[in-house]
């Protein structure tokens, strides 16, 4: 089913679900997180979305992500082990020597690191590598689609 406005890399139906389960995973921590800092589960939602929407990873510095998972996990949107796994990303983003300020498309970036990484592995090590990489992929294009529809998303995550 295709949906004006979305890009074609975005464009299947699995995207809905996973922005869904994405987005009411991260609502309840952040709700839970932020409810007496914020006012509770709309204003928790308001601010994830305010943070996600300050960057595009289609267009990103691994700076600019760093400071995104950062912000994430200080809100409350990310646990600990989260954020670890997912500063993998900028670790590899670091072994490809990009300058910490090089604009990046990030979900490019990581489908060809992802790509490289099926060609070259075979291992059993090299699944647990793989599966674990591919969770960070699959999260990426969640954060994508909520940057996408802001609004669309938040209304989601609180049914």
């Amino acid at each position: 089913m295709q949906i004006a406005g979305l890009s074609g890399g975005y464009a299947d139906s699995g995207a809905v679900g996973r922005r869904n389960e994405l987005l009411a995973a991260i609502s309840s921590r952040a709700s839970e997180s932020n409810a007496q800092a914020t006012g509770g589960s709309n204003a928790s939602m308001d601010l994830l979305n305010g943070i996600v929407s300050q960057y595009d990873l289609t267009d990103i510095t691994p700076r600019d992500f760093s400071e995104m998972l950062r912000e994430l996990r200080d809100a409350g949107a990310l646990t600990e082990g989260e954020y670890s796994e997912l500063a993998q990303i900028r670790l590899e983003l670091d072994a490809e020597n990009l300058d910490p300020d090089e604009s990046v498309n990030l979900l490019e970036f990581y489908q060809q690191t992802l790509d490289r990484a099926r060609h070259d592995g075979d291992s059993e090590n090299a699944s647990a590598a793989l599966a674990s990489m591919e969770r960070r992929l699959d999260w990426l294009e969640k954060v994508a689609i909520l940057q996408e529809a802001p609004d669309a998303a938040g209304m989601n995550a609180l049914v």
